[in-house]
C-alpha cells in the first residue's frame, strides 16, 4: 500500500489506484494506518461520515466495507481466498490481516528508526543510507487533496518527521564530507518549510477560555456565604471555614472561587487555592499548603512557617478536593493554631465529596466553626416534565448547555426541532457542569440528537459510594433523593468524557492517556518530548477545547493538565489496553530523561543574564522533578543501580536551584539520600559534586559539623578522581571541592567571632586563607582566570573578616594590647583588592547572581574604608548596594536582598537618615520572612543571619542616640518589637541594639 503520493494499492505487478468511491479509498488508508489494530466499526463510522444519525453511519460502513472488497477483488485480481484473509469478516469490527500489508508509511516510519539507531551507535554511513531512503519514500506527503480531519493531522505529523529527516540528513552529509549533497538537503528543506507554512499557518498564541458564567447560583447565595465567614458590623462572623461538599464535576471548586473573589474585591484579600487530590497524610499536606503559598522549605516544621507567614497577611485559603482519608489535623491547625495580628485575617474555603469527620474530642468545638454547605447539581429537565422552550430556557443546566453551545459555533435554538434532544441530552447529564460543558463542546460539529445517541452509547454504570451528599440551598426531600442524582452526576461526567474521547482521533486519545504521567502540568514541549507527539500543540489544543484537559496561563508559558475526574477516567481507559504496562514505562523513562536534560539545560544557563528566568522554570516544574527524585530515589527501598544513578545526577543539577531559593532542607534529605544508595557503585565526579553541595547546604543551615565532613568527603573524592584521570574536569571538581572548605572555615569563623573566640576565629581565618588560596589556582589550572569568581570573593571576605577581627579584638600578645594600626589597614586593603579583581571577573562573565554577590562583598570594603576616612567611599557602597539589591529583586533572591537591605540601613543610620534607615530596615525583615529565615526556633541555622539585622539595628540605635528629637515610641515599637523578641535569645549585640531602640530612657 502506498499512501505517500497518493493512494495506490498493488499486488503481484498490478496497481489499484481508483475506487469505486472516495470513502471506499479513504477507509482502506485508515484500515492501513491502525495496522496491526483492528478498527471498531463505530468508530470507522465517525471518522467517515460524522455528520450522520448512528443507524446510517452503521450502514454505510458495511456497504462501503462491501465496495472495497468489490474493488480489491476486481483491480487487483484477488481470489475470494486470499480476499478473506486480508480482509476478515467481523460483525462489530473492520481489520486488514497486518501480515499480508506493507504501507510506505511504515517503511517511511523505520527508516526514521534505523537512522537513529544508526545514530547511536556513531555509524554515520547507515545513518545517511536511511535518511536518503526515508526521503525519497516520503514524495509529496500523505494523502494529498484528501479531505477530512485525520488525514489532515496524519499529513501534518508526517510532514513534521521529513522535515526532522531532512534536517539530519544535511547535518550527517556534511559530517561525511559532502557539502554538495548537503546543500541538496537545505535546499529541499527550505522548499518544505514554505509549503508547510502555506498548508499549516501558526495558530494565534492560545490561553485559557473564559469561564462560562456562574449558572444555577445566586448572587445573593454568594452575598451569603461571605457574610457568614466575614460578618458585619451588627454580628460576628458565623463561622471560619465554608465546606462546600459534593462530587466531583459538580461545581464546588467553581463555588469556592466565586466566593474567594468576594473577599478579594472587599479588603484586598489573597487568594491561595491549594490542590490536595490524592493526598492525606498531614506533613504532605502541609507541605502541598506551604509550597502554594510560596514558602521555602527550612529547617523549622512546616506548621511554623506557615503560621507566620500567615499572621500579619489577608489571606483566603481554598484547600481543593479534601480526600475522605485525608489527616484533618492541618485544617484544625489553621483553625486553631494560626495567631493573627491586627488588621490580619484568615478565611478557609475547602472542597471535599463528603462533609468533615472530626475526631470526637473537638467535634463540637470544630464544628461551631465551620458551615457546611452542599452543592447541588444544575436544573435540568426530569422524566414526564411538559417541556416548552421558555420552561427550558429558565432552568440552569439547560442555559450552560446552550451557552457552551454558541461559544462552539452551535446555531440552533430551543424554538426549533432541536428542544426535543437538549432536554434529554441535559437530562442524561444530570446537571453535572462538567459534564454539560464537555457534550456542548461538541455541538458545533454535531447536532443535538447524534450527540444524544454517541452519550447513550458512552453511558456505562459506575461504582460510586452513596455516602456523597449533594444538595441545594433548598431542603432535599430525603437522603435517599439525594444519593440517586448524585451517582447519576458521577456517572455522567464520565460517560461525557467517554464521548469527547472517543470522538477524538486515535493519536489524541493517545496523547490524552500519555499526559497522566506529568506531575503539575506539563508544557507544549514537554508533551512532545516526553510522549513522543510532534502534533503536541494541536493535540493538547484539541483536549482543552474538548473538557478534557485544562490550560492555565504561568509567566513560563501555558501548562496543560489533567483534572481530577480525567485523570480517573484516563486511567480507566488504560487499564484495559494490554500494552499499556510497557507504555508506561517507557514514558516513565523518557519522563526522568526529559527533567534531566530540562534540568542540565537550566544549570547551564543559570550563570549568565537569564538566571532569574531559569529559576522560576525549575520552580514551576517543581511537581514534575519531585516525581523524578521519588521514582529513582524511593524512600526505604534500595532502587536499581540505573535509577540510582540518575537521581543522584538530578539532584547534583538542582542543588543550587535548592540553595538559592532556600530549600535547603529539602535539597539536602535528596543528596544525602542519593549518596547512600550510590555508596557502592557511584561514580567519583556525580559523589563529588554531591558531598559538595551537601557541604554548602549544611553550611546554610549552620550545621557546620556536618558541612566540614561533606567538605572533606568531597575533597578526597576529587582528589582520587584527579590521580585517576588528566584534564581539566577533575581539576576543576578539586577546586570546586577545596573553594567550599574554605566557605565552611570562613563561616566557622564568623561563629567563633559571634562567640567571642578571637583567636579559633583567626585560626579559621587562616585555614579559609589556605583553602582559597588552593581553590584558585586550580580553577587557573583547570578552566582559566574566568573560573577564579568564587575563590577571589573568599579570599576578599576573608581579609575583611580579619579585619573586623583585628580593629575590635586583642591581639595575639596579650589581653590588652591591639594589632598594629598597619595591619588593620593591610587587611582593609587587600580585602578591597581581592573583590575588585573578583568583580572584574563577574562583569566579564555575566553572570547576575556572581555579579551581585561581588558588588555586595565590595560595599562591605568601601563602607570600612568610609567609615576610617577615604572620601567618596560611601556615594560608591550606595551605587553597588543598589545595584545588587536591583539584581537580587530580579533572580528572586529574597535572603540575599533582606542582606542588602540591612546594608543600606547601616549606610543610612550613619548618614544620620533615620527615615530612610528605619523603612530599610522594615524592608529586610519583610524580605527576613518572605525567605523565611527568621521563623522562631530554627536554632544555629539562621545565626549569621540574625547577626547582619544586629548590626544593622545596632547602627539605627546609635543614630537614634544621637539625635535630638528622635521618633515617637509606637513606630519604633511597631517597626522593632517582632526583630526584639525574635532576636534576643539569640545574639547579645542584636538584643542589646534592639533593647537601645525600644527603651526610651535610652534617647
Amino acid at each position: 500500500m502506498r499512501m505517500l503520493d497518493g493512494l495506490v494499492a498493488a499486488f503481484g505487478g498490478r496497481t489499484l489506484n481508483r475506487f469505486s468511491t472516495q470513502k471506499t479509498g479513504m477507509m482502506l488508508a485508515y484500515l492501513c494506518l491502525s495496522l496491526p489494530e483492528e478498527v471498531p466499526c463505530e468508530d470507522m463510522a465517525v471518522r467517515l461520515w460524522p455528520d450522520l444519525d448512528r443507524a446510517a453511519q452503521l450502514n454505510n460502513v458495511r456497504v462501503t466495507r462491501a465496495k472495497l472488497k468489490r474493488d480489491l477483488r476486481r483491480g487487483l485480481r484477488l481470489k475470494d481466498a486470499f480476499l478473506q484473509a486480508l480482509l476478515p469478516r467481523k460483525r462489530l469490527a473492520v481489520k486488514l490481516d497486518p501480515g499480508l500489508v506493507m504501507t510506505d508509511v511504515a517503511a517511511f516510519r523505520q527508516a526514521r528508526d534505523r537512522a537513529e539507531a544508526a545514530a547511536q551507535r556513531g555509524d554515520r554511513e547507515a545513518q545517511a543510507q536511511s535518511l536518503e531512503e526515508a526521503a525519497r519514500l516520503y514524495g509529496a506527503g500523505f494523502l494529498p487533496g484528501t479531505p477530512g480531519e485525520w488525514v489532515r493531522l496524519q499529513r501534518k505529523d508526517l510532514a513534521l518527521q521529513y522535515r526532522a529527516v531532512l534536517e539530519q540528513l544535511a547535518v550527517v552529509r556534511d559530517m561525511r564530507g559532502d557539502a554538495r549533497g548537503a546543500e541538496q538537503a537545505r535546499v529541499a528543506l527550505s522548499r518544505h518549510d514554505l509549503a508547510f507554512q502555506k498548508a499549516y499557518p501558526p495558530a494565534a498564541e492560545r490561553g485559557p477560555a473564559a469561564e462560562p458564567p456562574l449558572f444555577g447560583v445566586s448572587a445573593d447565595r454568594i452575598e451569603n456565604y461571605h457574610r457568614a465567614l466575614a460578618g458585619d458590623r451588627d454580628s460576628p462572623p458565623a463561622a471560619r471555614m465554608l465546606v462546600l461538599t459534593g462530587p466531583e464535576g459538580v461545581g464546588r471548586s467553581r463555588l469556592a472561587r466565586e466566593v474567594a473573589a468576594t473577599f478579594r474585591d472587599w479588603k484586598d484579600y489573597r487568594t491561595c487555592q491549594v490542590a490536595l487530590a490524592g493526598l492525606s497524610g498531614s506533613e504532605d499536606i502541609l507541605e502541598a499548603l506551604a509550597r502554594a503559598l510560596g514558602l521555602t522549605h527550612g529547617a523549622s516544621p512546616y506548621s511554623r512557617r506557615v503560621a507566620e507567614f500567615l499572621r500579619d497577611r489577608r489571606t483566603v485559603l481554598v484547600l481543593d478536593d479534601l480526600g475522605p482519608r485525608a489527616d484533618l489535623e492541618p485544617v484544625r491547625f489553621l483553625l486553631q493554631d494560626v495567631p493573627l495580628g491586627p488588621g490580619a485575617g484568615l478565611v478557609l474555603l475547602a472542597t471535599a465529596r463528603e462533609a468533615l469527620h472530626w475526631p470526637e474530642a473537638l467535634q463540637e468545638r470544630l464544628a461551631r466553626q465551620t458551615l457546611t454547605e452542599p452543592v447541588r447539581p444544575l436544573q435540568t429537565p426530569q422524566e414526564g416534565d411538559v417541556l416548552t422552550p421558555e420552561r427550558l430556557q429558565r432552568m440552569s443546566g439547560v442555559q450552560l448547555f446552550l451557552h457552551c453551545a454558541r461559544a462552539a459555533g452551535a446555531a440552533f435554538s430551543l424554538s426549533g426541532t432541536e428542544a426535543p434532544a437538549v432536554a434529554a441530552l441535559c437530562r442524561m447529564t444530570a446537571g453535572a457542569p462538567e459534564a454539560i460543558q464537555s457534550v456542548a463542546s461538541w455541538a458545533g460539529q454535531y447536532s443535538p440528537a447524534r450527540l444524544l445517541a454517541l452519550l447513550e452509547a458512552s453511558e456505562q454504570p459506575v461504582a460510586e459510594p452513596t455516602s456523597v451528599v449533594s444538595t441545594s440551598t433548598e431542603p432535599v426531600p430525603s437522603e435517599a433523593a439525594v444519593a440517586a442524582p448524585i451517582s447519576r452526576a458521577v456517572q455522567a461526567v464520565q460517560a461525557a468524557h467517554a464521548l469527547s474521547h472517543d470522538l477524538l482521533p486515535p493519536p489524541v486519545q493517545q496523547l490524552f492517556r500519555d499526559v497522566a504521567v506529568f506531575r503539575g502540568g506539563c508544557t507544549v514541549r514537554a508533551a512532545q518530548a516526553v510522549c513522543g507527539v510532534p502534533l503536541a500543540q494541536e493535540h493538547l489544543d484539541a483536549l482543552v477545547r474538548y473538557r478534557l484537559v485544562r490550560i492555565r496561563d504561568t509567566r513560563g508559558g501555558p501548562r496543560f493538565e489533567l483534572n481530577g475526574a480525567a485523570r480517573a477516567f484516563a486511567a480507566g481507559r488504560r487499564g484495559v489496553l494490554p500494552s499499556y504496562h510497557a507504555r508506561a514505562r517507557l514514558l516513565e523513562r523518557r519522563h526522568t530523561d526529559f527533567f534531566l536534560e530540562l534540568a542540565g539545560e537550566a544549570r547551564r544557563n543559570s550563570r549568565g543574564p537569564e538566571q532569574g528566568r531559569e529559576l522560576d522554570r525549575l520552580a514551576q516544574e517543581w511537581e514534575n522533578l519531585d516525581a523524578v527524585l521519588k521514582r529513582c530515589l524511593p524512600r526505604g527501598i534500595n532502587p536499581p543501580q540505573e535509577d540510582a544513578l540518575r537521581g543522584l545526577r538530578l539532584a547534583c543539577l538542582l542543588w543550587e536551584f535548592w540553595n538559592q531559593r532556600g530549600y535547603w532542607q529539602y535539597g539536602r534529605e535528596w543528596l544525602e539520600r542519593a549518596l547512600r544508595y550510590t555508596r557502592q557503585f557511584g561514580g567519583l565526579d556525580d559523589r563529588a559534586t554531591a558531598f559538595n553541595a551537601a557541604a554548602v547546604i549544611a553550611a546554610e543551615q549552620g550545621d557546620l559539623d556536618a558541612a566540614r565532613g561533606h567538605a572533606e568527603s568531597s575533597v578526597r573524592l576529587a582528589e582520587e578522581w584527579a590521580a585517576r584521570e588528566s584534564g581539566p574536569e577533575p581539576v576543576g571538581r578539586r577546586a570546586e571541592a577545596r573553594n567550599t572548605c574554605g566557605y565552611v572555615a570562613r563561616r566557622q569563623a564568623e561563629r567563633a567571632q559571634q562567640q567571642g573566640d578571637v583567636r579559633r576565629a583567626l585560626e579559621c581565618v587562616r585555614a579559609a586563607r589556605r583553602f582559597y588560596e588552593a581553590a584558585a589556582a586550580d580553577y587557573l589550572d583547570a578552566w582559566g582566570d574566568l573560573s577564579v569568581f568564587w575563590p577571589y570573593n573568599g579570599l576578599g571576605q576573608v581579609a575583611l573578616l580579619e579585619y573586623d577581627l583585628l580593629k575590635d579584638a586583642p591581639a595575639a600578645d596579650g589581653p590588652t594590647a591591639r594589632a598594629p594600626e598597619e595591619r588593620i589597614t593591610a587587611a582593609l586593603a587587600e580585602g578591597a583588592r581581592w573583590l575588585e579583581r573578583c568583580l572584574d571577573v563577574a562583569m566579564r562573565t555575566s553572570d547576575q547572581g556572581s555579579l551581585a554577590q561581588a558588588l555586595r562583598s565590595l560595599a562591605d570594603a568601601t563602607f570600612e574604608q568610609a567609615r576610617r576616612g577615604e572620601a567618596g567611599k560611601y556615594v560608591l557602597t550606595w551605587i553597588y548596594l543598589e545595584k545588587c539589591v536591583a539584581i537580587w529583586r530580579d533572580i528572586g533572591d529574597w535572603g540575599s536582598i533582606a542582606v542588602g537591605a540591612e546594608r543600606l540601613a547601616r549606610l543610612a543610620a550613619v548618614e544620620g537618615d533615620w527615615d530612610k534607615a528605619m523603612r530599610l530596615c522594615g524592608m529586610a525583615w519583610a524580605m527576613r520572612r518572605k525567605a523565611n529565615l527568621v521563623a522562631p526556633g530554627d536554632g544555629g541555622a539562621e545565626e549569621h543571619y540574625r547577626h547582619d539585622m544586629g548590626a544593622a539595628l545596632s547602627e539605627v540605635a546609635t543614630a537614634v542616640g544621637s539625635r535630638a528629637s528622635p521618633p515617637d515610641e509606637a513606630s519604633l515599637r511597631a517597626a522593632f518589637a517582632e526583630g526584639a523578641s525574635a532576636m534576643a535569645r539569640d545574639s547579645s549585640s542584636a538584643a542589646a541594639a534592639a533593647r537601645l531602640v525600644l527603651d526610651a530612657r535610652a534617647w
